[in-house]
C-alpha cells in the first residue's frame, strides 16, 4: 500500500521534474502548484466552515456573556457544554477545517522518500541494482578518497542516501555504466539537483556556514511571514475572547516555535525538502488570500450582536413556578449556593384574637349568620 503511493507520488514528480525542463527546482514549483490545484476542494471547504463557524459567532457571545465573570470549573464546562449545543443545533462541525492541515504531513513525507530516493522512483532502477552498485569496488574507491577523521568506507556507504549516490554517479558515470546502462543510457537521464551552483541534494551543515544557510533563513522568514498573514485573512475564534496570561503566553510561543520546527528540519534533510517547503508556504498564503476575497467572513457590527442577544433572550426556556407563574432562571455558580438563593419564611399575619361570645350576644351572632346562609341557599 505504502509503495503504491509512493509510486503515485514519484509518477506526479516526475512528470514536473519533465515538463520543468529536468530542472528539479522547476519540477518542484509545480509540484507545489498541482498540489495546491488538488487540495483546492478541500480548502474551499475549510473557508466555508470558517464562514460558517464566523456565522454564530453572535450566538457563541451571548453564550460567554451570560457566563462572563464566573471562571470556575463546573461554570466553564457547562458554559462549553452550550457552545457545542449550539454547534450541533447549527450543524457545525469545529473540526471540520482541520483535514487539509492533517494532509501536508502525508504529502511531505511521501515527497521525502521519493527525493531521497531518486534511482528508485525517478530513475526506475530495482532496488537490487541499487544495492549491487552500494556493494562495488568502484563505489568504495571512491569513497576511500573522501573519508574524513574517524569514518570508515562502509559506515559512510551504509549511511548513503541514494540522492547523494547520484550526485556520485553522475560526476563518476563510467565507473557504474555497466551496471545501470540497462535503466539510464547517459548522465542527461540522471536527476539533476544543481541550482546556479548549489546542490541542493546536500543538507545544510549546522556547525558550518555555507551558502546553503539561506535555505533555513528562507524557510524560517517565509513560515513566520505566511502565518502572520494568513491570521489577517483566516477567522480566529479567540478573537474578542478574554484568555489567560498562560493561553496568551503560548499562543506567542506557536508562532515562533513552528517556524522555528520548520528550520530544524531544513537542517537534517536535503536542501530540495527545505526549497519545496518554502514555495508551499508561498503558494498556500496566495491561495488563503484569494479565498478570503472570492468567500469573505461576514462581519458584524455592535448592534448586530445587540439584536441576536435579544432574540436568544426572547427563545430562552422559562422555568415555571409551583403556582404557574413564569420566571427566568438566573445563572448561577454551579459549586456554591448564593445568597440570595435562600428565601426566608414569611411570617403570619397576626390576628385579631376576640374573646368569645357567651349569653345572648353569643346566641344572636349565630342566628345571624344561620340567616345569611339561609339567603345565599335560595
Amino acid at each position: 500500500m505504502i509503495d503504491a503511493i509512493l509510486k503515485l507520488f514519484a509518477y506526479v514528480v516526475e512528470f514536473c521534474y519533465i515538463i520543468g525542463g529536468k530542472h528539479y527546482l522547476v519540477g518542484l514549483i509545480l509540484f507545489a502548484i498541482i498540489v495546491k490545484i488538488a487540495m483546492l476542494p478541500l480548502s474551499i471547504k475549510q473557508q466555508k466552515n470558517s464562514i460558517k463557524q464566523a456565522t454564530l459567532r453572535p450566538k457563541e457571545m451571548v453564550i460567554r456573556k451570560k457566563y462572563a465573570g464566573r471562571n470556575d470549573q463546573p461554570t466553564q464546562q457547562k458554559m462549553q457544554n452550550e457552545i457545542m449545543e449550539l454547534y450541533q443545533r447549527e450543524n457545525y462541525n469545529p473540526a471540520g477545517g482541520c483535514l487539509p492541515l492533517l494532509i501536508q504531513l502525508p504529502i511531505l513525507l511521501g515527497l521525502y522518500q521519493v527525493i531521497i530516493r531518486p534511482l528508485e522512483f525517478l530513475c526506475h532502477i530495482p532496488k537490487d541494482v541499487v544495492n549491487a552498485i552500494k556493494e562495488s569496488d568502484a563505489l568504495k574507491e571512491i569513497v576511500s578518497k573522501t573519508l574524513e577523521e574517524g569514518q570508515t568506507v562502509e559506515k559512510v556507504i551504509k549511511s548513503m542516501p541514494q540522492i547523494r549516490l547520484v550526485d556520485i554517479i553522475n560526476n563518476n558515470f563510467s565507473d557504474f555504466s555497466s551496471q545501470i546502462s540497462e535503466y539510464v543510457k547517459s548522465v542527461e537521464e540522471l536527476p539533476n539537483f544543481s541550482v546556479l551552483g548549489l546542490n541542493l541534494a546536500d543538507t545544510p551543515a549546522i556547525n558550518t556556514i555555507t551558502v546553503l544557510w539561506l535555505v533555513p533563513i528562507l524557510t524560517f522568514v517565509i513560515s513566520f511571514l505566511s502565518m502572520k498573514i494568513n491570521k489577517k485573512f483566516m477567522y480566529n475564534p479567540n478573537e474578542g475572547v478574554k484568555t489567560d496570561a498562560a493561553t496568551g503566553c503560548s499562543t506567542k510561543m506557536m508562532d515562533w516555535m513552528m517556524p522555528l520546527m520548520s528550520v530544524y528540519i531544513t537542517f537534517v534533510v536535503p536542501a530540495v525538502i527545505g526549497i519545496y517547503w518554502i514555495f508551499n508556504n508561498i503558494f498556500g498564503t496566495i491561495q488563503q488570500i484569494i479565498l478570503a476575497k472570492v468567500m469573505p467572513l461576514p462581519k458584524f457590527t455592535e448592534e448586530d450582536y445587540k439584536n441576536v442577544e435579544k432574540e436568544m433572550n426572547g427563545k430562552s426556556k422559562v422555568k415555571k413556578s409551583s403556582d404557574g407563574t413564569g420566571e427566568k432562571k438566573k445563572v448561577r455558580s454551579l459549586h456554591r449556593i448564593d445568597e440570595d438563593d435562600y428565601v426566608a419564611p414569611q411570617p403570619e399575619k397576626n390576628k385579631k384574637t376576640e374573646a368569645p361570645k357567651n349569653g345572648l350576644a353569643g346566641m344572636i351572632e349565630v342566628s345571624e349568620v344561620q340567616e345569611d346562609d339561609t339567603k345565599k341557599d335560595e
